[in-house]
């Protein structure tokens, strides 16, 4: 009791000589409201980007990676948008720093901060995600209507080519090979005709599978002959058109 006596005369002769100021109701509202639009902002923000990230990786058909093996495993963990990634985290750090000005999370261990505020822009992600959003600012972009946003989505639905990553309809099946048409109205880089070879041991399943006309994505890897090797393929519905 004392000591509290003690702390409250001592505070208080500060004030009087000048040392401490007081601060008025409404520098403290004011604070808290810029924070708290800082926080949401954020948030918003985060849900964006993740619920971007969704989209191109489904778009892309990146996640049929999955499905291809340790090959395809390995591409999909190469192309993934790890930039994002770390961006969110950096985003989620700096969100929950924000949150320890307030009583309600000063207490609360940090790393349950982080996972209910990751979960919580999750929730918002998937909310984002099934709405059209992303395709209509990706239309917007491809129609040149939207130049601002051009380099996040421009390539959001592109396929990963440089690892040989491919999608289109097959327009020729020979013996140990097969040719794709690749032609989805967004000109981008995986517009044209490739070239897909089928190793020995793949022949008898492959040849039996696809024909003339199949729209499939496929994942190739680079061999010494210059010839890209099939290692995953699958039959996909065909686009509609829009």
């Amino acid at each position: 009791m004392n000591t509290q006596k003690n702390l409250r005369k001592n505070i208080l002769n500060k004030i009087n000589k000048g040392d401490l100021k007081m601060k008025p109701k409404i520098y403290f509202t004011a604070r808290t409201l810029i924070i708290w639009t800082i926080i949401s902002v954020t948030v918003v923000t985060m849900a964006f980007f993740v619920s971007f990230s969704i989209f191109s990786i489904r778009e892309s058909s990146r996640l049929f990676l999955l499905g291809f093996g340790s090959m395809g495993v390995w591409t999909f963990f190469v192309t993934f948008p790890w930039f994002l990634l770390v961006l969110e985290i950096i985003l989620l750090i700096v969100v929950d720093i924000l949150l320890k000005h307030f009583k309600f999370a000063y207490k609360t261990p940090f790393i349950y901060l982080i996972l209910s505020t990751a979960i919580f822009v999750m929730f918002i992600s998937i909310f984002i995600s099934s709405t059209p959003i992303h395709e209509t600012l990706y239309q917007e972009v491809i129609e040149q209507r939207l130049p601002a946003l051009d380099i996040i989505y421009k390539d959001a639905k592109q396929p990963p080519i440089k690892e040989g990553v491919l999608r289109g309809i097959i327009t020729r099946v020979d013996d140990d090979m097969f040719t794709i048409y690749s032609d989805d109205k967004d000109k981008d880089k995986d517009d044209g005709l490739w070239d897909i070879f089928i190793s020995q041991g793949q022949l008898k399943y492959i040849s039996s599978t696809i024909n003339v006309g199949d729209f499939v994505v496929t994942a190739c890897r680079q061999k010494a002959d210059g010839r890209c090797y099939l290692y995953g393929l699958k039959i996909l519905d065909l686009p509609k058109m829009k």
